[in-house]
């Protein structure tokens, strides 16, 4: 079933605030794009049970955007 809205989140070394931001998003569709960070950020997003683009390169926030877009279907999608 096609979420109404889902979230998206753009992350480059965020994995210390990572956890309490998904937390906040519990149950709602989240798509986490994560910019080749070297922190546990992709970690974290994966034990929140979001989907998950690992980069291997930082492709800066306007890429990650457009990818996170190519991967959903929802009518509506917060960033």
């Amino acid at each position: 079933m096609t979420p109404e809205v889902e979230v998206v989140v753009i992350t480059y070394r965020s994995g210390d605030h990572l956890a309490a931001c998904l937390q906040s998003l519990e149950g709602h569709s989240v798509v986490v794009i994560d910019n080749a960070s070297d922190d546990h950020s992709a970690a974290v997003a994966c034990s929140h049970g979001c989907r998950v683009v690992a980069n291997r390169y930082n492709q800066g926030c306007a890429r990650a955007v457009n990818q996170a877009m190519a991967l959903t279907t929802a009518p509506l999608v917060a960033f």
